[in-house]
C-alpha cells in the first residue's frame, strides 16, 4: 500500500483509522468513478463503499487522482450539506457550527460546508429540508471528503474543525 497518491492515502486513513465507508469519485468530480465505467470493482457507486484497506488500495492504484466519496450512514454519520450564502445563514441561525462534530469546507466559490453529526439510530434518507437551503446526507447518499478537488473551483475540500 506504499506509493498511493495523496488522495489514496487520505481515503485509506479514513477507512482504516476511522472505519469510514469510502469510494472513488471521478477525478476533480463529484460522481462515482464507477458511473463512468472508469474503475473496476466499484459498480454501484456509493453502495460499494468500503473500509477494507485492500479495496481502497486497489481503487486508488487504478485511479490515483480520484476524489474521495463518503457514505455517511454506514460510517455512523449524518452530514448536513450547506451550499451558498443562504444556506450558510440558515446554518448559523440553527447553530449547526457549534453542534457539529466536524466541519469541512467544500471549496465552493460562494461558500459551502459540510457539518458532520453522529447518525441517529433510525434510517435517514437524503432530504432537502422543506423551506430550507440545507440538505441531509446519510443512508442513501454521499458527500465528498478532503483533500478532494472541487470541480468548479479547483480548490481542495478541507477540514476546518
Amino acid at each position: 500500500m506504499k506509493g498511493l497518491s495523496k488522495l489514496g492515502n487520505a481515503g485509506l486513513e479514513y477507512a482504516v483509522e476511522l472505519g469510514w465507508a469510502v469510494f472513488p469519485l471521478r477525478p476533480r468530480g463529484k460522481d462515482p468513478a464507477s458511473n463512468a465505467g472508469e474503475i473496476s470493482g466499484c459498480r454501484g457507486g456509493f453502495y460499494r463503499a468500503s473500509s477494507h484497506p485492500e479495496q481502497i488500495d486497489a481503487w486508488w492504484t487504478e485511479i490515483p487522482d480520484a476524489n474521495i466519496g463518503l457514505w455517511p450512514g454506514p460510517s455512523g454519520l449524518l452530514v448536513v450539506d450547506v451550499d451558498g450564502p443562504n444556506a450558510e445563514r440558515e446554518a448559523e441561525q440553527l447553530k449547526l457550527p457549534e453542534a457539529a462534530l466536524m466541519i469541512c469546507a467544500s471549496g465552493r466559490a460562494d461558500g459551502g460546508r459540510h457539518f458532520y453529526f453522529r447518525r441517529p439510530p433510525h434510517e435517514v434518507r437524503n432530504k432537502n429540508l422543506v423551506g430550507s437551503y440545507l440538505t441531509l446526507r446519510c443512508d442513501n447518499g454521499y458527500v465528498v471528503l478532503p483533500p478532494s478537488i472541487h470541480p468548479a473551483t479547483g480548490r481542495e475540500y478541507r477540514w476546518v474543525r
